[in-house]
């Protein structure tokens, strides 16, 4: 059985994927000070991974089951979606906070081989276009070294 098996699990996933507290986000940063100046010393680089995208979804819910929510019950589906993609905006948000160059990529378009370009476009798409774009506005994306 999976984490999300209907709307009535959704609150519960609002929950899980709540914001940091204060004190987690002053551990988080003064960890990641320490990293940055060890990946400095040591010239190596460090990877943030922000957005699940519809990772989170297929460990979530199951690949099939996200398909045929996708296509039977839009409306749950966009809910879980949303619910994923603001994680995801919060989690962009955080590593760009924390500064540096970044090279950019998104979970979000994992399991492509499962969507119709319908469902793609309408689901994943502007997510996708919104995280990129906080990227770029950033100015922290960068070409692989």
């Amino acid at each position: 059985m999976h984490a999300v098996a209907g709307p009535d699990d959704l609150p519960k996933l609002r929950y899980l994927l709540a914001d940091p507290t204060a004190e987690q986000m002053a551990n988080y940063r003064a960890r990641m000070q320490q990293v940055r100046a060890f990946a400095d010393r040591e010239e190596v680089l460090v990877q943030g991974w922000s957005g699940f995208g519809m990772d989170l979804v297929a460990w979530l819910c199951g690949v099939e089951f996200a398909v045929m929510a996708a296509m039977t019950r839009p409306d749950f589906f966009q809910e879980l979606i949303d619910i994923v993609a603001d994680f995801d905006r919060r989690r962009t948000e955080i590593l760009l906070d924390v500064g540096g160059s970044t090279w950019w990529l998104s979970a979000a378009v994992q399991l492509t081989d499962f969507w119709s370009p319908r469902l793609f476009k309408h689901f994943l798409q502007p997510i996708l276009a919104q995280l990129a774009g906080m990227a770029h506005a950033a100015d922290r994306s960068s070409p692989i070294p």
